[in-house]
């Protein structure tokens, strides 16, 4: 062969090895692979992913808080609810209770008093209590300063955890105590009132009373449950007096001898004769009877 044949061939040869040669310059190769929800991967191998979710750069999941459940601390309780009288009642999330108990049977004329214990889990006290602050009127209930404890009489509540609904049914929250780890538990007090009421006439207050309204020395002239009240009309053959008010209320019902106890017990009002004549500190208050309705002369 030639001579200039033979170095032609030669860098043929060599060009080819050279071309050849350059693919294995680098290291390696990049493969990328694309996973089934969409994105793409590179590396030396391919992911196999599924589409799963991650919610931290790390690439784990952060699981939900664990509850602490009700049930480490007490035992026997159900859904939380307000009973049959109290249905209507709202409850936080994650609460169970006993069953609704009657604590003070009523009657005609006096409220019935019923009580549950709670547990409410993942909370705290000042939240349970904003929940009912809150949820109660949303409902109906507004706060009350009062609730009839004795089933009676409307004493003051003491805090501002009490609510009444235009029926005069009560709620009260009590006894509320934080065991740690999101565990609270409480009490719910209920009053049920008697029926309502039927007045004779018109004129009569829209709400019930449960103190006359002030007038001189009489400040502060305890009422009987689910009091309606007016102004008295002045008739023939009445006492002198400063002040009277007509009042109907189921208590109306029980007899002279429950009101002289309510009078004595809500006031310190002590009967003297004739009639239904009370003296107290406040002053002097005679009652006139009638068969629907009684009078208070303020004398």
């Amino acid at each position: 062969m030639h001579l200039l044949s033979r170095w032609r061939l030669l860098a043929l040869i060599l060009g080819c090895l050279v071309v050849f040669g350059a693919c294995d310059l680098g290291g390696s190769t990049a493969t990328v692979t694309t996973t089934t929800s969409g994105s793409s991967s590179s590396g030396g191998s391919s992911s196999a992913g599924g589409g799963s979710t991650t919610t931290t750069p790390g690439g784990a999941s952060t699981p939900a808080p664990s509850i602490t459940p009700c049930s480490t601390i007490v035992s026997g309780y159900g859904p939380a609810s307000g009973g049959s009288l109290f249905g209507d009642v709202p409850f936080p999330a994650n609460s169970s209770s006993t069953s609704v108990t009657l604590t003070h049977a009523g009657n005609s004329y006096t409220f019935a008093i019923y009580g549950e214990d709670v547990c409410t889990a993942g909370s705290s006290v000042a939240n349970v209590r904003s929940f009912f602050a809150t949820q109660l009127p949303a409902v109906g209930f507004l706060q009350s300063s009062t609730f009839p404890f004795d089933g009676l009489f409307e004493a003051p509540c003491g805090d501002p955890y009490c609510w009444a609904s235009p029926h005069a049914r009560y709620v009260g929250l009590e006894a509320a105590t934080d065991h740690g780890n999101g565990l609270v538990t409480y009490h719910l007090r209920y009053a049920f009132p008697p029926p309502v009421p039927s007045c004779p006439g018109s004129g009569w207050s829209s709400g019930y009373y449960y103190k006359l309204p002030p007038y001189g020395t009489y400040t502060d002239v305890e009422l009987p449950p689910l009091t309606r009240i007016r102004v008295h009309q002045p008739g023939m053959y009445e006492p002198t007096y400063k002040k009277a008010y007509d009042w109907c209320s189921p208590f109306l019902a029980s007899g002279e001898g429950n009101l002289i106890t309510f009078m004595h017990d809500h006031g310190g009002w002590n009967p003297v004769s004739p009639g239904l004549n009370f003296i107290g500190p406040q002053g002097t208050i005679l009652v006139a009877e009638g068969t629907t309705y009684d009078i208070y002369y303020l004398l």
